[in-house]
């Protein structure tokens, strides 16, 4: 994230924060200040990963996920993956069109992972300018639960 702000600037940010917007909308996250959360749950709590891209119409694009490699000691990885056509199967679906001339098209289903209901409660932690950019979408809303760590951050 920081080097995609480095790259584009203030349209990164801008895309980053309309990402929180979009996740606000729909109640994907609800705050919970860090002390409210047991020593166990800040230890489980996933980090959140943003990435940006530069999409072929110039639009700049943000993109996050949390990084579940925490999760690997507690839940099988079945149960811990978003579920993603697989890249062979892509490949083997573009060839057999590609043969038989077929039109095709794309879609894109607008905020479709954030209308899963999640079945168990996941902690998800933001910190430095994720964080900052994140209250930038809601300040009413995420304000008081920004709060220093023991690192300064």
């Amino acid at each position: 994230m920081k080097k995609s702000i480095k790259e584009f600037g203030k349209e990164a940010a801008k895309a980053i924060i309309t990402e929180f917007t979009q996740s606000d909308e729909k109640q994907v996250f609800r705050p919970q200040h860090p002390t409210e959360l047991t020593r166990k749950d800040m230890r489980k709590s996933l980090r959140l990963i943003m990435f940006i891209k530069k999409k072929r119409c110039g639009r700049i694009k943000a993109r996050k996920c949390a990084d579940g490699r925490p999760q690997r000691g507690y839940i099988p990885k079945e149960n811990a993956t978003s579920p993603t056509v697989a890249i062979d199967a892509l490949f083997l679906i573009s060839i057999i069109d590609v043969k038989e001339n077929r039109c095709v098209a794309t879609c894109d289903i607008d905020r479709v992972f954030l209308q899963m209901l999640m079945r168990t409660l996941t902690h998800v932690k933001l910190t430095g300018k994720m964080a900052e950019l994140m209250v930038q979408s809601n300040p009413g809303k995420y304000k008081n639960y920004l709060c220093t760590g023991k690192n300064g951050e």
